[in-house]
């Protein structure tokens, strides 16, 4: 049925009392009397007419006033924040009826909880019917927005991938479906059990100590251990890689950092030692050092207690997250020779070497002063000395030969840099752990070191074995997040198949869930989001001219990459990215073993290839969005231009409140605590002036303070305000820019859009309520608590509540008082 707008409708009106619609007479028409005046019947039935259209009028208005009153009503009596908007009148009749507005307003309204005011928590206004009849499924930690959106991209991914061959195929796509097959079937995997990863941990590494009684201490050699489980991605003690010189960006660099943990960061270590946690990380590592069978089951308990407490004592000399926000920090080029020199040479050694050279020493000053012929025997306490020094050398662990480990890697076959030397340059990005490891190494027995390495290596294969492992796996993960199923296996695989084989992927993705027209209009927001910026920029009250103009610069500077690259629909591109691979859909664990090798030696291989800047480092399917400061690149792939954060056919209201409050976010990245850091071109460089530096800091310590405060009821803990300040003042900003950014829209237009049906919010309150729903999230408690302990993103209900608090624009918006909680007095804001 068409729809009219409101001269429509009164022109139809007008037809409709005169007997014409579409164009056709009445059938009946009454006839006047012969002397042109009226009958009686004419009269009575004139004056009924007249009654009747009164009465319409009246029960019109009737109804008018009373749908105003229920509106009202629904809202909290004690905020006007359903008032129209200050900006421009717009015109109540205009109702966008697409499909889109109508899906838009329905879930809109159903995420409300319409009892809570906006000025007392917006987030709980937003999101509260939403978290009222949602729940988290049970093989979940969290379920959001983001996560439904994921889940529905997954869901596309696994029909494409689950197809037969087509004919018109390319080859990596036929190679990404044999890998999904290969991950999906499970009764395959469960028949194989888990023999492949037993001879993998004996004929590779030398057998697992606390699973192997044939393992031969006299034969471990640290250097050819960890070079061995580098070679398929394993890095449990020492994380080498090839790297960017953040100082010159164009340059790649051997880089050497603190590696990653077992459980998901430092602080799930920094706990007493019968935490529920820990405890349960501890006996999913006896769990599958059992089903791999005991050496000893005697002293398989205190083996794996050794492990933990080895883990644990990494955890302790590494550098918290907290104290590397600096990349200046991070910044500490060595040559090989300097890493060997500082952190291969063992204390012992030393003093070997100064009692040899002492023991020298004594012997030729006694043959200068004796008169016989022959060379005195030295002292037989010095001999007892040196036998002594070297019986300990021998009974203690090897130290770590750093020359001879870093050439090995890079003369491997595969990796083929020959010309590597001990002058070639590593960046150190945390010698305080580098120094301390040293210590380590020297006073840890090594078959606790071999145990631990090889259960580090073990962990990182654990997804490719069956169902023995997986129950081991979900009894962990369920006492650390609460999760009581494993996920689909599906998703698993989905997501498994698009981190090997992502831009082939991609291209199947794209071909039918992605319109070149999303890219234009994702083209445009970010032109009027760089333009808000450089608004706000001018209106800072903190920053010098000077520093101002080269921010904007920055700004402008900023590269921006949306949908997916051009390449991924270049069938030679595709075919030659992924031409060394081969899989087979009946050896998910080889597949799997396979890629982890690839990935290490392409990664190495890269160190003499020139740095492509404009190459996307993300597959087109990822549902997020991302800033490089390196590259000064943002990039929002296809996999999150969808509802509800954008649709070509919203609102601009909801657009700009979606994908335009997530693109606010990334263009602030390159201005928060980090990302100020690097200028425009991407390098590691002081461009401000000291005294902005200093202002920068102090406002944002007010953020960090701001957030610091906040409380997760749930686990009765505060956020952690300085590892959350980049995300936040992200946050914070972005809201600002796009808001800005939409009126500007609006204004250009030089009228309001049509309003959404079924709702009474204006525009501007339906882009602060689309942002706020973005965020929508339940959590259970160890995912709250994993957010706080090593999360970089605030939870959403404060991303929420703290961007709106520093807003003037959402006060505004929803006519909150002064002093209210989503309207506090004093506001944090840096951008």
């Amino acid at each position: 049925m068409a729809t009219r707008s409101s001269s429509e409708n009164e022109t139809w009106l007008k037809s409709k009392a005169s007997g014409d619609e579409d164009g056709e007479l009445p059938s009946v028409r009454y006839k006047h009397s012969q002397h042109g005046g009226r009958t009686l019947l004419e009269k009575i039935l004139l004056g009924l007419l007249v009654l009747a259209v009164l009465a319409f009028i009246i029960v019109l208005i009737l109804f008018v006033v009373d749908r105003k009153k229920d509106s009202s009503s629904s809202q909290p009596a004690s905020s006007s924040a359903f008032s129209s908007p200050d900006y421009v009148t717009y015109q109540d009749s205009e109702i966008c009826l697409t499909r889109d507005c109508i899906n838009a307003a329905a879930r809109i309204d159903q995420n409300i909880d319409y009892s809570v005011s906006p000025c007392d928590d917006f987030y709980q206004f937003s999101c509260g019917r939403w978290m009222q009849e949602n729940a988290i499924p049970e093989d979940k930690a969290t379920l959001s927005t983001f996560s439904i959106l994921r889940e529905n991209v997954e869901i596309v991914l696994r029909n494409l991938l689950q197809a037969e061959h087509k004919p018109d195929d390319l080859e990596c796509m036929k190679k990404a479906k044999d890998l999904y097959t290969s991950c999906v079937d499970t009764k395959k995997i469960n028949e194989r059990g888990d023999q492949a990863m037993k001879d993998m941990l004996v004929s590779e590494f030398g057998g697992w100590p606390i699973t192997y009684a044939a393992w031969d201490e006299e034969s471990f050699d640290l250097v050819d251990l960890l070079v061995k489980l580098n070679k398929i991605s394993q890095k449990p003690i020492i994380s080498l890689y090839t790297g960017l010189d953040s100082k010159d960006s164009s340059k790649r660099i051997l880089t050497i950092d603190q590696p990653a943990f077992g459980m998901p960061g430092q602080k799930y270590y920094q706990v007493s030692r019968d935490d529920k946690m820990l405890m349960a990380y501890q006996d999913l590592i006896f769990g599958v050092a059992k089903l791999h069978g005991f050496a000893d089951p005697n002293t398989a308990e205190k083996e794996v207690r050794q492990i933990v407490d080895f883990e644990i004592l990494l955890a302790n000399i590494s550098v918290p997250d907290e104290d590397r926000r600096d990349s200046n920090d991070l910044y500490n080029p060595m040559t090989l020779e300097e890493v060997h020199g500082n952190y291969s040479q063992d204390e012992a050694i030393c003093f070997y070497h100064v009692s040899a050279a002492a023991a020298t020493s004594n012997t030729t000053s006694i043959s200068t002063t004796t008169t016989t012929t022959n060379p005195p025997s030295p002292p037989i306490f010095l001999l007892l000395l040196l036998l002594l020094l070297l019986l300990l050398l021998l009974s203690m662990p090897q130290v770590l030969d750093w020359k001879r480990y870093v050439l090995t890697l890079a003369n491997l076959p595969e990796v083929g840099l020959l010309d590597l030397t001990d002058q070639e340059t590593i960046m150190n990005q945390s010698p305080l752990y580098y120094s301390r490891l040293k210590e380590v190494i020297q006073s840890t027995p090594k078959r606790v070191l071999v145990n631990y390495m090889l259960w580090r290596a073990a962990l990182g294969m654990l997804g490719a074995q069956g169902e023995a492992y997986a129950e081991l796996y979900r009894k962990y993960t369920k006492a650390v997040y609460g999760t009581s199923s494993e996920r689909a296996r599906f998703r698993v695989c989905a997501t498994y198949t698009t981190s090997s084989l992502g831009q082939c992927v991609g291209r199947m993705f794209v071909k039918n869930n992605f319109e070149a027209e999303a890219k234009t209009m994702a083209l445009d927001m970010i032109k009027d989001l760089q333009a808000s910026f450089n608004e706000l920029l001018e209106d800072l009250d903190w920053m010098d001219e000077v520093t101002k103009m080269v921010a904007k610069e920055k700004n402008e500077f900023i590269s921006p990459k949306i949908g997916y690259p051009e390449q991924v629909m270049n069938d030679t591109y595709l075919e030659e990215t992924y031409a060394n691979l081969t899989y087979t859909r009946d050896t998910y664990f080889e597949n799997v073993l396979s890629n982890n090798k690839r990935a290490f030696n392409k990664n190495l291989r890269e160190l003499r290839k020139p740095y492509d800047k404009k190459k996307w480092e993300v597959f087109p399917s990822t549902v997020n969005a991302y800033y490089s400061p390196v590259k000064n690149q943002i990039m929002f792939p296809a996999g999150i231009l969808r509802p509800p954060f954008f649709s070509k056919t919203y609102p601009k209201s909801l657009n700009y409140g979606g994908i335009g409050v997530v693109i606010g976010h990334e263009i602030t990245h390159g201005f928060d605590d980090k990302g100020r850091q690097y200028d425009k071109y991407g390098n590691l460089a002081q461009w401000w002036n000291e005294d902005a530096i200093e202002k920068f800091k102090q406002k944002a310590q007010c953020i960090i303070d701001q957030f610091g405060n906040f409380t997760v009821a749930e686990i009765n803990m505060n956020l952690n305000g300085v590892n959350t300040q980049g995300e936040n003042i992200a946050d914070s900003g972005g809201l600002k820019q796009a808001f800005k950014a939409y009126r500007n829209w609006v204004a250009r237009q030089g009228r309001e859009e049509p309003l959404i049906p079924g709702l009474g919010f204006s525009h501007n309150q339906l882009f602060f309520i689309n942002f706020a729903q973005l965020w929508c999230v339940l959590n259970r408690n160890g995912s709250a608590l994993s957010s706080i302990r090593v999360g970089m993103h605030s939870p959403g209900r404060f991303r929420v509540i703290g961007s709106a608090q520093n807003s003037l624009d959402f006060a505004e918006a929803f006519n909150c008082p002064v002093g209210s909680y989503m309207n506090p007095k004093k506001k944090c804001t840096v951008w």
